[in-house]
């Protein structure tokens, strides 16, 4: 198999976006501060928290030339998101379904063994990864959405694999 790498384009809009969004996250918590709204403190400065950590990865991934996906004949490499667990080895891989959930549409790969996985992420990854499942998320899930900005389309991904 010839390699296939998937590189992000078109994120001017997904960082617009992304400063819009924590601009009114700041102005939540700001008005939060100065009424002393215990409740608007605690939303604006966990959304300023994420948007920011969030906002930072996408402009991080869009300045350097990290692909979002790699195909190759040893395996998937996934970085497309936080939460992307990296390589995974053809024969770590039981099966590739696409699934479509609240209307969005996944390619969930199911490995042999998870555990295996998990080992070979940082911690905080692990944890994030936890979290996804506790949310009825599957830990290797590449979401359409995810790949909105990259130079190949949903169904054109699925078909390579």
């Amino acid at each position: 198999m010839d390699e296939v790498i998937i590189k992000e384009k078109k994120v001017i809009r997904l960082i617009i976006s992304g400063i819009t969004f924590l601009i009114v996250c700041i102005y939540i918590l700001t008005v939060g501060i100065i009424e002393r709204n215990l409740f608007l403190i605690i939303i604006g400065g966990i959304s300023t928290v994420l948007l920011s950590a969030t906002l930072i990865f996408i402009i991080k991934n869009a300045l350097s030339s990290i692909p979002l996906l790699i195909i190759d004949k040893n395996g998937i490499t996934d970085i497309s998101t936080l939460f992307s667990v990296g390589f995974i080895g053809w024969q770590e891989i039981k099966s590739i379904n696409v699934r479509k959930k609240s209307r969005k549409e996944y390619i969930i790969i199911t490995a042999y063994d998870l555990s295996k996985l998990m080992k070979r992420i940082s911690p905080a990854k692990r944890v994030a990864i936890k979290l996804n499942l506790i949310l009825k998320h599957l830990p290797i899930e590449i979401s359409a959405l995810s790949l909105a900005t990259a130079d190949i389309k949903f169904n054109g991904l699925v078909s390579l694999l």
